[in-house]
């Protein structure tokens, strides 16, 4: 199975610096080939067995020398959908680099079935958290989807969203498709990072400034 995946990420040298450097490490945990996208400037990770390659990021693109929140998902969407569009293993499970994984784990029990182009979270009717995602990239619709996706950035779709944000895209861009949600709501706390999801027991995603702070209590 390993030989099937590729787990992807994307970070910069700054963020690397500020919190990939203690959630990085972790990825030893991962079983597979990996890979971490650098948008400027590449930082060696191959003791823990990472390729760090810089981004496809297209300079001569506004979005490339923009700047705020919407910029900052337009990288990730980008270095996510060139990921997946030059992917040469069946699946690519896409992780942020600010989750720590705690522990190994079997990772064909999150899998996609073969009629299903991606597994991910879903946890409301707008947005997917896009922390963890794994692609089926041998599924008949997944080259159509992937631009599909990237489509929303510049045909005006973005403005309709409820946030500019690569999860709100993914979320309206997949719904014509076959997909594996993990959300199962068991709890009465708003949806955030893994919480009622199965994969809570191997990761954690410190997404946002506050659970960032956290970061050093889980290493």
């Amino acid at each position: 199975m390993h030989e099937k995946l590729t787990y992807v990420t994307s970070t910069s040298q700054s963020y690397y610096q500020s919190v990939g450097v203690s959630t990085m490490p972790s990825w030893i945990n991962l079983e597979g080939n990996k890979i971490a996208y650098f948008d400027d400037v590449t930082v060696p990770l191959k003791v823990y067995g990472i390729e760090s390659k810089l981004s496809f990021l297209p300079k001569d693109d506004d979005y490339c020398h923009a700047s705020g929140k919407k910029a900052k998902f337009w990288r990730k969407g980008m270095c996510f959908y060139n990921a997946v569009r030059r992917c040469n293993t069946k699946y690519l499970v896409w992780i942020d680099s600010d989750v720590v994984i705690h522990k190994k784990f079997n990772i064909e029990q999150f899998l996609p079935s073969d009629r299903e182009i991606a597994t991910c979270i879903c946890p409301d009717g707008w947005h997917t958290e896009t922390g963890f995602v794994i692609v089926n990239t041998e599924n008949p619709f997944t080259k159509r989807w992937i631009s599909e996706y990237r489509n929303y950035w510049y045909n005006g779709k973005l403005s309709t969203l409820r946030r500019p944000w690569d999860g709100a895209v993914f979320y309206d861009s997949i719904q014509k498709y076959d997909y594996r949600n993990l959300y199962k709501r068991e709890s009465d706390k708003k949806p955030a990072g893994f919480t009622d999801t199965p994969l809570l027991e191997y990761m954690t995603h410190y997404s946002g400034k506050r659970r960032k702070e956290l970061i050093g209590t889980a290493i």
